[in-house]
C-alpha cells in the first residue's frame, strides 16, 4: 500500500485520541504543506462525527445512548439524520439490551441481560451500523476468535455469538464490572507490593494469550479492569480488538493492512508499533506496553504523556517512541514537583523518599528492560516478565539487573535481614578500600611495565613506578586480608539463623584478629583500624580508642610509612573526640610527616588530611580544618587516585568545614554539590544522605532560609524512617527542624517536633541534644502563651548549662535573647530590653558569635522600637543588613536581610519618612515571601505597608 493511505489512517487515528476543540490545531499541524490530506482527514473526522465517536466513553459520562437521546431532543434535524440502531429494550438474539457501556473502533458494547435458558447479566459487543466492511467484519470477528480461544481467569470469557435482525454480527462475553487498574490502585491506596502482585497476574494472562497465539497490541489500563471477589483484587484484560495472530490467521476473514499496525493507544505503543515497516509484529511488542503500564502503576506517570505525544505531530510522536530514551522511574519520581510526588506516594501508602528508594534500583531495571527499543534486549515472555517481579519481591537477583558480587551480597542480607542486622555500613568500613587498591596496584603495574621498556631513557621513572607497584601491592594485600575477614564473618563466624547485632559482628571481628595467625603486623593494624574507626561511627568512643591505641602501638613495629601515618592519625581523631586535643593534633603532624611527597602515598595522605581536619575543627581551628580538606580534594584531582565514594567523602567534609568556619554561603553550595554525588552514586537514600541534608539545612538556616532548611530537615528525617522506623530517626535532626519551625510561627508542631527529640535524647543519654530541645521547647511554649511552661523550660536548662559550660558560652547570650521575648509577652518591654542588651554584649564579646549577633541586634531594634527608642532601633537594624549582605551577597534572597528591611521601614515610617519607609518595606516582602512564606506575619506586615 503507498504512503498517503497510510498518513491518512494515521492522522486520522492519532487525530481521534484529541478532544474535538483539539482536533483543527492538531490537522493543521500533522498535514503541513498537504492540503489533499488536510482535505480527506477532516471529511473523515466529520464523518465520524455523524456516525458516533470512535472513542471509548469515559466513565464518568452518562451513556452514550442517554446523550444521543438528548442531543436528539435539543436537535429536531439532527435527529432526523442520525442513522436508525439498536437501543435499550431492543434485543439481540435471546439477549436484551439494557444500555450502552462502552464503544471502539469496529463496535459498540451493550450492558445485555441474557433471558434463557439462564437469566444473568452479560457484556454485548455489536458492529457498529455502517461499518460492517469486510475488513472491519474481519477485525471483529477476529476478536471474537482471540477471546474463544483462551480460557483464563483474568481475562474476559466469550459466551456466545449471533447476529442481530440486520445481519450484523455480535459476540456475547463475560460482564466485566471492574475499575481500570491505575484507578483501582490509587482509589485504595495499595502499596508499591500490592501493585505489583495486580501486575504480575496481568502478566500471566498475557502469557496465556500468547500461548494461543494471540497478540493483544492495545494494552493500557482501560483495557484492565480490577473486580473484587470475596474481598480478593482480580485483574481482568479485555478488549482484543486489535489482537493479532502470531502465526496464520485467527479467522480465515482476517484482512489486516499495514497501517493498521499503528491502531493502538501512543503512550503505550512499543516501537515497531510506531515505525509502519515491514517489522512483524510479536509478543514482545505487548512487553513494552506491559512496562509502560509497569511505569504507570510505580510513579502514577507513563515514560511518555500522551498528550505530548499527540501535541507534537506523527513524525515528532514516531521519533519520541522510536528513539528517544525515557527516564527511569525513580528518577521521574525524583523530578516531580513535591506536591505531586507527595500524592503519588500518599496514594502508595509511602513517604516520598521510601517510594523512591522501593523504586531505585531493581524495580528501575525491570522496567528499563521492557522499554528497550531494540526487542532482542526485551524480556523474551510475560512469564519472564512476571518470575523477575517475584524475585525482586522475595529479595533474590532479578535478571534485568548486571549480576555483580556487590549486588548478590546485597540481595543475600535482604533475604536474611533477621541474621544479618549488622547493616552494610560494617560490609563499607571493612572493605571500602579494596577497589581504590586495585586500581592503584593496576595502574602502577602499567606505569612500571612501560618504564621498564624505556629503561635506557627514564631509570629513575622505573624505579619510582617499581616503588609505588610494590607499595600498590602491598595495599592490595592488605585490603585483601580485610576482605577475607568480611567472607568469614558474612559465612563461618555468623551462627546460622541467630540475629546479632553490629557491636556483636564487631567484637567477633576484634577476637579473630587477635587469635589468627599468620597475618602481618601491617595487616593487622590495618583490620584493627577498620574495626576501631567503625566503633567510632557507632559513637562507641572508649572502646574505638582502645583499639585504635593497639593499632598504633602496634604500627611501632611496621616499617611501611603509610601504615605508621594512617594509625597515627586515625588515633588522633578518636583522642580529640574525647577532648585530648593537643595529643590528637601532635599524632596528625606526625603522621603528615611520616609519609613525605612520593606518588604512592596520595591516599594514604588523603586519609591523615581528613583525619586531621577533623582534629582541627574538634580543637576549634576552624580554617586549619578548612584548610587541610582543600588540600586532599586538591591531591585527588590532581593524583586521579580518588573514587567516587572518597571523593563523595572529601566532598561532604569540604562542605562542612565551610560550614564550620562560617562561610555558609560556600557551604551551601558545596552541600548542594555533594548532594549531586552522592544522588549520582544512587545513595541519596542512605544514612550518609541524612547527616548532609541536616548540615546543609544548618547552612541554610543560617543564611535566613527557614523554608529550605524545613524541607532538607524533613527530607533527613524521611530517610531516617525509610531506613529503620521512627525510633532511627536523630534527636538532633528532629530538634532542628522544631527550631526552623518555631522560627516559621508554627509553634505547635515545633512543640510536638522538641518533645519527640527530648525523649529520644533522654533515651540514648545524649546530654547536649536534652539541652538543645529543653530550650526550643521553651521557646515554643512561649509563643503558644504557656509563659508558666516556658520559663520552666528556660530555667533547666540554665542550670544544666551552667554545670558544663563557661560563663561567656555563646548559648547564654542565645538564652538571654529568647528569654526577652518571653519578658516581653509577659507585658515587661523593658526589662525585655535589658536581656536582649545582655545578648548582645555577650555576642559582641564572642569571635564565633558573628551569625548569631545579628538576630540579638534585630530582636533589641523591635524591643526599642516598641519603646519608642526609634533612632536607636535604626542604628541597630542598619548594621544587620549591611553584616548581611556582606556575607551573602546583594542578590541572596535572605529572611535575615527582609527583617532588617522591615525593623529600617518600622524606623522610618515613625520618622515620617514614607517613601524610604514604602522602599524599605517592599524590599523586605522581596525577601520574606520566598524564605518565610506568604502567611507569614512578619511577610503580611511588610506587605501591608507603611
Amino acid at each position: 500500500m503507498n504512503d498517503p493511505p497510510n498518513r491518512e489512517v494515521l492522522v486520522f487515528n492519532a487525530a481521534l485520541q484529541l478532544p474535538a476543540n483539539e482536533r483543527v490545531g492538531y490537522l493543521s499541524e500533522a498535514c503541513r504543506c498537504d492540503i489533499e490530506l488536510h482535505s480527506r482527514v477532516a471529511a473523515l473526522l466529520v464523518a465520524h462525527e455523524r456516525a458516533g465517536t470512535f472513542l471509548q466513553e469515559p466513565a464518568d459520562r452518562p451513556p452514550a445512548s442517554s446523550m444521543a437521546a438528548a442531543a436528539r431532543q435539543a436537535n429536531p434535524r439532527r435527529r432526523r439524520l442520525a442513522p436508525a440502531g439498536e437501543i435499550s429494550g431492543d434485543h439481540a438474539g435471546r439477549y436484551k439490551l439494557l444500555q450502552q457501556i462502552g464503544e471502539g473502533g469496529c463496535g459498540i458494547v451493550y450492558m445485555a441481560e441474557q433471558e434463557q435458558p439462564v437469566r444473568r447479566r452479560v457484556a454485548l459487543k455489536v458492529i457498529k451500523l455502517g461499518m460492517d466492511t469486510k475488513q472491519v467484519i474481519a477485525r471483529f470477528e477476529a476478536e471474537r476468535q482471540a477471546l474463544a480461544l483462551m480460557d483464563h481467569p483474568n481475562i474476559a470469557k466469550v459466551l456466545d455469538a449471533g447476529a442481530t435482525e440486520t445481519g450484523r454480527s455480535y459476540f456475547v462475553m463475560e460482564l466485566v464490572r471492574g475499575v481500570k487498574i491505575t484507578d483501582f490502585c490509587d482509589q485504595n491506596g495499595l502499596p508499591t507490593e500490592a501493585r505489583l502482585r495486580l501486575f504480575i497476574q496481568v502478566c500471566h494472562a498475557i502469557q496465556h494469550a500468547h500461548q494461543k497465539g494471540v497478540i493483544h497490541r492495545d494494552i493500557k489500563p482501560t483495557n484492565i479492569l480490577v473486580t473484587v471477589n470475596d474481598g480478593v483484587a482480580v485483574p481482568r484484560v479485555i478488549d482484543f480488538g486489535i489482537a493479532k495472530a502470531t502465526q496464520g490467521r485467527l479467522t480465515d476473514q482476517t484482512l489486516f493492512t499495514a497501517f493498521e499496525q499503528f491502531i493502538g493507544t501512543p503512550a503505550y505503543m512499543s516501537p515497531e508499533q510506531a515505525v509502519l515497516t515491514s517489522v512483524e509484529v510479536d509478543t514482545r511488542s505487548d512487553i513494552y506496553s506491559l512496562g509502560v503500564l509497569l511505569y504507570e502503576l510505580l510513579t502514577g506517570q507513563t515514560p511518555f504523556a500522551q498528550k505530548d505525544l499527540l501535541a507534537s505531530g506523527l513524525d515528532e510522536m514516531r521519533r519520541t517512541i522510536c528513539e528517544k530514551d525515557p527516564v527511569r522511574p525513580s528518577t521521574r519520581l525524583s523530578a516531580m514537583v513535591p506536591n505531586d510526588l507527595a500524592t503519588v506516594a500518599c496514594n502508595r501508602q509511602s513517604e516520598p523518599p521510601q517510594l523512591i528508594h522501593l523504586v531505585r534500583g531493581d524495580l528501575d531495571w525491570i522496567v528499563m528492560k521492557c522499554l528497550q527499543k531494540d526487542r532482542t534486549r526485551r524480556y523474551e515472555t510475560a512469564n519472564a516478565l512476571a518470575i523477575d517481579l517475584e524475585r525482586h519481591l522475595n529479595h533474590q537477583p532479578v535478571l534485568a539487573r548486571p549480576d555483580t558480587r556487590a549486588y548478590r551480597i546485597a540481595k543475600f542480607v535482604r533475604r536474611h535481614r533477621a541474621a544479618a542486622t549488622f547493616a552494610a555500613v560494617v560490609f563499607i568500613a571493612l572493605i571500602g578500600g579494596l577497589t581504590g587498591t586495585i586500581t592503584q596496584a593496576q595502574r602502577a603495574t602499567r606505569q612500571a611495565a612501560l618504564a621498564e621498556k624505556q629503561r635506557h631513557r627514564a631509570d629513575e621513572q622505573a624505579r619510582a613506578a617499581n616503588a609505588e607497584r610494590d607499595f600498590a601491592l602491598r595495599q592490595l594485600s592488605r585490603a585483601e586480608a580485610i576482605n577475607d575477614l568480611n567472607t568469614f564473618l558474612l559465612s563461618d563466624a555468623a551462627p546460622s539463623g541467630k540475629p546479632f547485632t553490629v557491636g556483636e559482628l564487631l567484637a567477633r571481628a576484634e577476637r579473630i584478629v587477635n587469635r589468627q595467625s599468620g597475618e602481618t603486623d601491617e595487616n593487622r593494624v590495618e583490620l584493627l583500624m577498620a574495626i576501631g574507626r567503625q566503633y567510632q561511627v557507632m559513637d562507641e568512643l572508649s572502646k574505638a580508642r582502645e583499639l585504635l591505641e593497639k593499632a598504633y602501638a602496634l604500627s611501632r613495629n611496621v616499617k611501611e610509612p603509610a601504615v605508621r601515618a594512617k594509625a597515627a592519625a586515625a588515633l588522633g581523631d578518636a583522642l580529640s573526640l574525647a577532648g585530648q586535643h593537643e595529643r590528637g593534633e601532635s599524632l596528625v603532624t606526625e603522621g603528615l610527616a611520616e609519609l613525605g611527597e612520593l606518588p604512592q602515598y596520595v591516599l594514604p595522605r588523603v586519609f591523615c588530611l581528613l583525619r586531621g581536619s577533623h582534629v582541627a575543627r574538634e580543637n576549634g581551628k576552624s580554617g586549619l580544618g578548612l584548610e587541610r580538606v582543600m588540600t586532599a580534594q586538591r591531591l585527588l584531582r590532581e593524583s586521579a587516585q580518588g573514587s567516587p565514594l572518597l571523593d563523595l567523602t572529601v566532598a561532604m567534609d569540604v562542605a562542612e568545614s565551610y560550614r564550620l568556619a562560617g562561610r555558609h554561603r560556600e557551604a551551601a553550595d558545596a552541600f548542594a554539590a555533594a548532594f549531586k554525588q552522592l544522588s549520582a552514586l544512587g545513595r541519596d537514600d542512605t544514612d550518609k544522605a541524612a547527616t548532609l541534608l541536616n548540615n546543609w539545612a544548618l547552612a541554610v538556616e543560617v543564611l535566613g532560609q527557614p523554608l529550605e532548611a524545613e524541607r532538607l530537615y524533613r527530607r533527613a528525617i524521611a530517610i531516617d524512617i525509610a531506613e529503620g522506623n521512627e525510633e532511627s530517626v536523630s534527636p538532633m535532626v528532629l530538634n532542628n527542624l522544631a527550631r526552623v519551625l518555631v522560627e516559621l510561627r508554627r509553634f505547635s508542631e515545633a512543640a510536638d517536633y522538641a518533645e519527640r527529640a527530648y525523649a529520644k535524647a533522654q533515651r540514648a543519654g545524649a546530654e547536649n541534644v536534652v539541652n538543645l530541645s529543653l530550650y526550643v521547647r521553651g521557646c515554643a511554649y512561649r509563643d503558644l502563651g504557656d509563659f508558666t511552661r516556658a520559663a520552666e523550660m528556660f530555667n533547666q536548662v540554665e542550670a544544666r548549662w551552667k554545670r558544663t559550660m563557661p560563663s561567656g558560652h555563646l548559648v547564654f547570650a542565645s538564652l538571654a535573647s529568647q528569654r526577652s521575648l518571653l519578658t516581653l509577652a509577659m507585658g515587661d518591654a523593658q526589662a525585655a530590653l535589658v536581656q536582649a542588651e545582655q545578648a548582645v554584649a555577650l555576642a559582641e564579646a564572642n569571635p564565633a558569635a558573628h551569625d548569631h549577633l545579628k538576630s540579638y541586634l534585630l530582636r533589641r531594634a523591635n524591643l526599642r522600637m516598641q519603646l519608642q527608642k526609634v533612632e536607636e532601633s535604626r542604628a541597630d537594624a542598619a548594621p544587620v543588613l549591611a553584616l548581611q549582605q556582606a556575607d551573602v551577597g546583594t542578590n541572596f534572597l535572605s529572611s535575615l536581610i527582609g527583617r532588617a528591611h522591615l525593623a529600617l521601614g518600622r524606623a522610618l515610617r515613625a520618622q515620617g519618612k514614607l517613601e524610604e519607609a514604602r522602599a524599605a518595606y517592599a524590599s523586605a516582602v522581596e525577601h520574606l515571601e520566598p524564605t518565610l512564606g506568604k502567611d507569614h506575619p512578619e511577610t503580611v506586615e511588610a506587605a501591608r505597608g507603611p
